[in-house]
Order: C-alpha cells, then structure tokens, then sequence
C-alpha cells in the first residue's frame, strides 16, 4: 500500500480542486480555516485521497476526499465522499488544536486534545479505518489527569474491532464495537475511561 503524507503546500492558494458532482451537502471549507491537512490512500486504489481539519467557531470539521481518475501528469480531482460537522473539539489556540495523522497501516489517525489551559487536561486520539464503504472508529486512546491532583489520572486504549481493552494497564470489557465515524460522539467512550 502506498502511503502519501502532505501538509498544507497540496491544498494550493486558491482552494481546493472539485470533482464536478458534490454528493455530500457541506460548506466549501476556507483555506484560512485549514488547521490539519494530509493526503493519503485510505481505500488502497493506488489513489492519493485528503483528509482536512477546518477550525469553526465551535469545534472543528472534518472533511475527506477522494483522488479521482486524471489525465497522466495531472493533479487528480478530489470528490468530497465524507463531511462530518464539529467532528472534535478545537479551543482555537495551541494544546487544544486538532490534528490528523496516518499510523503503520494505513489507517487515519484524529487527534484532539486540552494540554494547555485549565487544570483538566486531555488527550482522544480515534483511529479510523475505511470498511464496508464507511469511515469506522476503530480503535480510541483517551488519557486525563488533573494539574493539581497528580493521582488523578486516567488512561484507555480500546481496540473496537479485537474487543481487548486496557485501562491503566489492565483489561476491562469495554463493551464498544466499531462505530460509524459519522455516528460517532465523545458520549460512547465507556464511563470508566472518565475516571
């Protein structure tokens, strides 16, 4: 499987290339507003898709391309096939900003977090894997503790798709299966995690 990594300099200076039909009803996403951009083959056509981050007043959105076919030499076009609105949470300054990322299978890292204000801070990273012709949560890291009370902590690993899950380096049932992403909400992390 090939795997293409880039940041920011493929979206270009004046927006994005469309493909001619726009299936998913979304706003054109603001190049400004771009926090997190990558470019990478989620359904291993050979294909370079973009997945991009784009900071709103509330959260961010999370926006996913797919490469369609090009002439030789030209940029492929990008079709909008997921849109998901204020998919995560963004505080809009550093150590709360959202970021995407790709992990050794191929599979599309969120990352959210709080690591810089207030005294709870956080860390959710999903990891999110294209089945059955829909982006799945497969797989949630959630870590917490407290600035000022440093035996408060937490920490999850859940893999949905084996069903093995630790907290604080032990296994628990964590009863999660994998979730649609665009189903997805931070109200199915087990209330354990939160602990």
């Amino acid at each position: 499987m090939r795997t293409f990594i880039y940041v920011m300099g493929v979206l270009g200076l004046t927006g994005f290339a469309f493909a001619q039909d726009k299936p998913i009803d979304a706003p054109v996403p603001k190049i400004e507003n771009v926090i997190s951009s990558l470019t990478f083959d989620f359904n291993n056509d050979g294909m370079p898709d973009r997945a991009v981050m784009v900071e709103t007043d509330i959260g961010a959105d999370l926006y996913i391309y797919q490469g369609m076919d090009a002439p030789l030499g030209a940029m492929p076009e990008m079709k909008l096939i997921f849109y998901k609105k204020d998919a995560v949470y963004s505080g809009g300054v550093f150590g709360q900003l959202p970021s995407l990322d790709v992990n050794e299978r191929g599979s599309l890292k969120i990352k959210s977090e709080n690591v810089s204000i207030g005294r709870n801070r956080w860390t959710e990273v999903l990891t999110i894997g294209y089945r059955t012709n829909q982006f799945m949560v497969l797989g949630v890291t959630y870590t917490a503790y407290d600035t000022l009370n440093t035996n408060s902590f937490s920490d999850c690993d859940l893999n949905l798709v084996s069903g093995k899950s630790v907290r604080k380096g032990k296994s628990f049932a964590a009863g999660l299966q994998p979730v649609s992403l665009a189903d997805w909400s931070d109200d199915k992390l087990p209330r354990e995690c939160l602990q």
